[in-house]
């Protein structure tokens, strides 16, 4: 891979340091000085967690009802959120086992009793106690591997055994993957 710096000096929108505009193969990548020894770092499966899990991670206490957790998740387009009791990870919930846990289509409860029972069931009847956790400093590769074993499709990232992060198979297909093959997200 051939890397070369354009002439010019330009400054970032966000935080206003220099920024350094590259050619990386065949794309152009335009990072500030501050990111990029992130960015250097933050390529293939020797990257870290810390650079490729989501952070801003959106947590539910364990007393959230199956309709508030479901409502939560379809807002906010999430198929998983880790599920946090007085600061600490105690599980976390699936929208799998949402929809597994509320009532069947088929069943005969009336619309009232439905409700009823999905506002009566909560999180803490259905989470997975069982999470699988990395650090933000451990490795893509050794954090796949484990997640692997685990049969699991999202890793909670703590630090200091608080919720920091959460990294999903999309997240390593996208920031990690799709570079290593070359393949573009659409639209960005």
């Amino acid at each position: 891979m051939s890397v070369w710096q354009f002439g010019a000096e330009y400054r970032c929108n966000v935080c206003g340091n220099k920024v350094l505009v590259m050619k990386v193969g065949g794309g152009t990548l335009i990072c500030c000085n501050k990111e990029m020894e992130r960015s250097s770092r933050a390529t293939g499966l020797d990257a870290r967690v810390g650079d490729v899990m989501t952070t801003n991670v959106v947590t539910i206490p364990s007393d959230t009802s199956l309709s508030e957790a479901k409502g939560i998740m379809d807002s906010k387009h999430f198929r998983r959120l880790p599920v946090v009791d007085s600061g600490k990870l105690v599980g976390i919930v699936t929208i799998d086992r949402l929809d597994k846990a509320g009532p069947s289509q088929l069943t005969t409860f009336s619309i009232h009793e439905l409700a009823y029972l999905v506002n009566k069931i909560k999180v803490r009847d259905v989470m997975r106690r069982d999470v699988f956790t990395a650090t933000p400093d451990m490795t893509i590769r050794e954090t796949v591997a484990l997640g692997q074993s685990r049969k699991t499709g999202s890793t909670v990232v703590l630090e200091a055994n608080k919720v920091v992060g959460i990294m999903t198979t999309n997240d390593i297909f996208y920031k990690v993957l799709n570079p290593i093959l070359g393949i573009e997200v659409p639209g960005s």
